[in-house]
């Protein structure tokens, strides 16, 4: 089977991972990224920034539109069998409902943001065959615009890059994130570092990789202290960061109201042991990982495990054996082209 996997190659590396995913099981697969330089966008993403609103928005339409015109392209050279879309923010929905009543194959898309947060995108949603949602609290309302197609799949990350290094821990405590307080992060920058801030004035000796964490310092000045990198660093760097740490701290964003974020899968992959802010797919995605609730339970659960060495690392091989049997993207493939076959 011929594959096309359509979206944008920054967002968590997601393209090349499907695209290995879908290749294990013996399908060719090629890669459309959807970033394209364009004046439309430009000009929507300045003007975005103003009181002019309503014309950024024309704009960003303009650059969905010759998206969609490139995508649409793109099939007809490469002929694929399906349309494989990793979120597809920045098609409308004119290009999936022509390539599939021009080509007559589906074109599903795999939503990892919460739809709700940007503009038109639950209504573009309803051009696809299929939508696979990384949390089941976006269906019901996703429901109204694509009735009876739409499928729970969690996401997952690249094991071939997280792994384990066999090197020293030498934090105590690590974290990878976004902190930046700027809209629409705001939410999201603050639950985090103030979360990160309980286990810093706990005295706990911490490395994170965490983007914007500058922002954050002048409500939370003890961040100051830890080792840091405020920038996005590349997968290899970031792995390394959960192989120095004792204990990983997972904190999701506010979108994420049952499912779990990729960080828990990147972590579990690299054989680190994890504290996971809990939300409840937790338990049928990694049954027995240790989470928190409260601070309490946070600075009780550090405590605990930093004390108990063994411990720690019989549970982290245990959730890299988790994630390793259920969570490549092998696997995910797997679910996604049995779905597709059934409502085919």
């Amino acid at each position: 089977m011929k594959i096309l996997i359509a979206g944008t190659k920054w967002h968590d590396n997601l393209l090349d991972v499907a695209a290995f995913g879908f290749s294990e099981l013996g399908h060719k697969a090629e890669i459309f990224d959807d970033n394209l330089k364009n004046n439309a966008l430009l000009f929507s993403r300045v003007l975005g920034r103003t009181p002019f609103r309503r014309k950024a928005d024309e704009y960003f339409r303009i650059f969905q539109d010759k998206v969609g015109d490139k995508l649409i392209k793109k099939v007809e050279e490469f002929k694929p069998d399906f349309v494989f879309v990793v979120n597809g923010f920045h098609l409308n929905r004119k290009a999936p409902e022509k390539i599939r009543k021009n080509f007559g194959i589906p074109v599903v898309t795999y939503v990892v943001d919460d739809p709700l947060l940007r503009g038109n995108w639950m209504f573009d949603l309803g051009g696809y065959s299929h939508l696979f949602v990384i949390d089941d609290s976006w269906m019901p309302y996703l429901e109204y615009f694509n009735p009876e197609n739409i499928s729970f799949l969690p996401q997952t990350s690249d094991h071939r890059v997280f792994r384990p290094l066999g090197i020293k821990q030498d934090y105590e405590v690590g974290f990878s994130g976004n902190l930046s307080l700027r809209f629409p992060n705001t939410p999201s920058g603050f639950l985090r570092a103030q979360i990160l801030n309980y286990a810093v004035e706990a005295g706990y000796n911490v490395i994170a990789a965490a983007p914007n964490i500058s922002d954050t310092f002048e409500y939370f000045p003890a961040l100051k202290k830890i080792k840091y990198f405020d920038k996005y660093i590349d997968h290899e760097e970031l792995n390394m960061v959960y192989n120095r740490a004792k204990i990983i701290l997972s904190i999701h964003s506010p979108q994420f109201k049952h499912g779990i974020a990729p960080r828990v899968f990147e972590a579990a992959f690299a054989g680190a042991f994890q504290l996971v802010e809990y939300k409840p797919d937790i338990e049928k995605l990694f049954p027995g990982m240790p989470t928190f609730k409260s601070k309490k339970e946070l600075l009780d659960q550090l405590k605990f495990y930093l004390d108990n060495d063994q411990k720690r690392k019989e549970i982290a091989k245990k959730m890299r054996e988790i994630a390793l049997e259920k969570h490549t993207f092998k696997s995910r493939a797997e679910s996604i082209l049995n779905i597709i076959k059934k409502h085919e």
